[in-house]
This record gives C-alpha cells, sequence and structure tokens, in this order.
C-alpha cells in the first residue's frame, strides 16, 4: 500500500508538469498541508543546498513563514516575504483535498 507523503509527492509533481509543460495556463490543483500547525501549500519537494536531505517548501496563508522562497541565495519557489517556510517530512500534516481523494481512489483501484 502507498502511503500518504508518497501520495503527495506523486500528485505534487503530476500537477507540476502538467501545469509546466502541457497546459501553463491553467492554475493547478494545490497540495494543502498544515505546516508547523499553519496552514499552506506545497511549493517545492526535494534536496536543498542549505541542508542535507528530503525538504518541504510550504507557502503559507499567512505571513508566518522565515523566507519568500529564496535561501542562501536559491530561489526554490515564488511567494511573498514572509510566507515561505522550509520544514521535514515530519512537520507536516496533509490536508486532504478532492484531488488527492480521487488520487487515493486510483491508487486502490490499481492495486
Amino acid at each position: 500500500m502507498i502511503d500518504l507523503f508518497t501520495l503527495i509527492s506523486i500528485h505534487f509533481l503530476t500537477i507540476y508538469t502538467i501545469s509546466k509543460y502541457v497546459f501553463p495556463f491553467v492554475q493547478p490543483l494545490m497540495v494543502r498541508v498544515l505546516a508547523a500547525g499553519k496552514p499552506g501549500t506545497i511549493a517545492f519537494i526535494g534536496a536543498t543546498r542549505f541542508a542535507p536531505g528530503q525538504w518541504f517548501g510550504v507557502i503559507l496563508d499567512a505571513p508566518d513563514g522565515r523566507n519568500y522562497g529564496e535561501v542562501l541565495g536559491r530561489r526554490y519557489f515564488n511567494c511573498r516575504q514572509r510566507h515561505g517556510l522550509f520544514l521535514r517530512r515530519d512537520r507536516i500534516t496533509p490536508i486532504v483535498t478532492n484531488s488527492m481523494m480521487y488520487m487515493l481512489t486510483l491508487v486502490k483501484f490499481c492495486d
């Protein structure tokens, strides 16, 4: 069985790929999360130059962050000042949306 964070990564990368290469004029569906208890949207998943391992870059709804998607001169995503936050996986709680439920249904159907 696929875990929720693997599903989030697949969902995020699929949306990113479709919106960037196939339908650049369409606003993509977003993966909503609670980042350290603060609501936001995943904007980046991957390795960074500032620390080893996998990081989640989140655009927070309110200006409770530490950056604007840039750390040590490297841009990882775009957002307003103090709306960006980088966290490890254990500090993120997914908010399951309709699009994620659809993907869960597809994964269960394919098993």
